[in-house]
């Protein structure tokens, strides 16, 4: 069975075009994202956490642009010049991209990673560049157009007013102003009607791509409208100007102190400040900032910059393949070495804890979980008295009475009087193997429960399968084996369960979720634990048993939390 799938891909360009002689060469880079499944897809582009010889790996370079021009050039042909390059950058991507096309409206059928045939269908979500880039992308004119937004028609005396919202660009109204444009007799109508959207007359190659929308998939970059552009290019320039223009640069904490506010003449009215309205649908329909950003496309871009630099100019793809083949080949030895260190490094530390000294699982050889660390083995009320004596010794009252409950309710055929003794053996830490949800690659997390983990109480919490609620969460009190009378054995969890709060933070954002401890200790069999979790104290409340679950600390977990498969 074949089922329809849509891959969504990134399209990062570089900050700008690298340097380089004789001529510069910029480097197109497309990013694969996530595989989403018929109509349950979501906008998400996941970032791809595997690495190759310590590089980040999951995009593939597309080409090189070769940027050439006049070094200098006039007002009134600079127009013409920016359409014409515009035009290029077009085309050159219509060569490079024409093979998907096709596949964009008809599909093409693989097996995918979990051995599933399925009918993929590209699509372009995220786009990602620098406005120059952008604009000769998407045919547009500068940022000083009437119309600069690649996102909306807001005027560019309105740039300023991020409350206000004006009419979005999409692929049919571009469409028409060209078509309308391009119905005039005069130069000058045709202008008027392409300034009046701020566009140049060319067909954005996207036009024709099925999944695609050249506009939408504009994306809030970072990199360029906050760090490099908004704050490195306006505030911090003014910022500087300001001091130096006051004469006290020296004294710059007591003149704060002094002039908590005063009027300054900085303009607020251009296109990086504007985008910030644009920003909050980016992240709602693309996922976090990070999957647009093009910081992480930085390094690749500096690493071309300085293959390019070793060639003669002529032939250069051919040189930097060699070069990167020897450096690639370096880097990994390099990888290899530092992977052995800390392989070394682990083992010292798990032998110092006795991580490393697995316990195979009771019952099935093939469970997903494996024991380490363990303690002695004792009968079940002297265990409930040696631990009653320990820091949060009350969680242990009445155990035995409650294990014996529990083994009876869920193991009825196993009859335990109550002169029978049940032995119990504590653990500090287990190994729980799981499949990730993102490339269905084996993954194990190794669970801490441990009064005194390198001198400090360590019990981590676990995401576990429960008949009301798949997404359960629970901290680890105790790891146990419990032996029974004719020699039957348990693996169980003692636990804090975690219930979902009706408290709310003051700032409360989408899918945020607030979870209380409830300091009642119950027994969790292992089979139902699927992975480790990680939860932070909730703040802006003094209670002490709220916490907010993570779903950011890999991949695999923010599609678990988030419920999405």
């Amino acid at each position: 069975m074949v089922s329809a799938s849509l891959v969504s891909l990134a399209l990062i360009a570089a900050l700008a075009p690298v340097l380089c002689a004789p001529v510069p060469a910029t480097p197109l880079a497309a990013r694969q994202g996530a595989f989403l499944n018929g109509e349950r897809s979501s906008k998400h582009s996941l970032a791809n956490p595997l690495k190759s010889a310590g590089r980040p790996v999951g995009k593939a370079p597309l080409g090189y642009f070769i940027v050439t021009g006049p070094s200098k050039i006039t007002s009134c042909v600079k127009e013409d010049y920016t359409k014409l390059k515009g035009i290029i950058y077009n085309v050159i991507n219509t060569v490079i991209l024409q093979s998907l096309k096709r596949r964009s409206h008809c599909g093409d059928t693989f097996c995918f990673g979990d051995g599933v045939y399925r009918t993929a269908y590209p699509g372009f979500l995220i786009e990602s560049m620098d406005f120059q880039e952008l604009a000769a992308w998407l045919g547009m004119r500068s940022s000083q157009a009437n119309f600069p937004c690649p996102k909306c028609l807001v005027p560019k005396d309105s740039l300023a007013k991020l409350t206000r919202r004006f009419e979005h660009r999409n692929t049919a109204a571009m469409r028409d102003v060209i078509e309308d444009a391009r119905r005039q007799q005069t130069k000058g109508d045709k202008e008027d009607i392409l300034r009046s959207s701020g566009l140049h007359d060319v067909e954005q190659i996207l036009w024709e791509f099925g999944h695609s929308d050249p506009y939408k998939a504009v994306s809030y970059d970072t990199l360029h409208w906050d760090d490099g552009g908004k704050f490195g290019r306006h505030l911090w320039v003014y910022i500087k100007q300001v001091l130096t223009d006051l004469g006290k640069t020296n004294e710059f904490e007591q003149q704060i102190l002094v002039y908590i506010q005063q009027d300054l003449d900085k303009n607020f009215n251009f296109l990086k400040q504007h985008y910030t309205c644009h920003a909050s649908n980016d992240i709602r329909e693309k996922g976090a900032t990070k999957h647009m950003s093009t910081r992480t496309g930085e390094g690749f871009q500096q690493e071309v910059t300085r293959h390019y630099n070793r060639t003669n100019g002529r032939d250069a793809e051919r040189q930097i393949v060699v070069i990167n083949e020897n450096e690639e080949a370096m880097a990994r030895l390099d990888m290899l070495v530092a992977d052995y260190e800390i392989r070394e490094k682990q083992k010292l530390e798990d032998s110092e804890d006795h991580a490393d000294n697995t316990v195979e699982p009771t019952g099935s050889p093939t469970a997903h979980w494996r024991f380490s660390a363990p303690n002695s083995s004792v009968n079940s009320r002297r265990f409930e008295t040696e631990m009653s004596r320990g820091e949060g010794g009350e969680a242990f009252d009445g155990f035995d009475i409650a294990l014996r409950e529990f083994l009876a309710i869920h193991h009825p055929e196993r009859v335990i009087a109550f002169e029978d003794t049940v032995m119990v053996q504590s653990f500090r830490a287990v190994h729980i193997e799981f499949q990730s949800m993102v490339n269905w690659s084996p993954q194990r997390d190794i669970l801490r429960c441990n009064p005194k983990f390198y001198g400090q109480p360590r019990y981590d919490c676990v995401l576990y399968n429960a008949e009301s609620d798949p997404l359960s969460l629970a901290r680890l009190i105790g790891l146990l084996r419990c032996t029974i009378p004719g020699g039957a054995k348990f693996d169980l969890a003692f636990v804090y369960r975690f219930k979902n709060s009706k408290w709310k933070p003051q700032t409360f954002w989408r899918g945020c979720r607030v979870v209380e401890e409830c300091r009642r200790p119950e027994f969790l069999p292992l089979e139902h634990v699927a992975r480790g979790a990680l939860l932070a104290h909730a703040w802006g409340t003094k209670r002490t048993n709220l916490f907010f679950p993570i779903d950011t600390i890999d991949d695999d977990m923010f599609l678990r939390l988030n419920k999405m498969e």
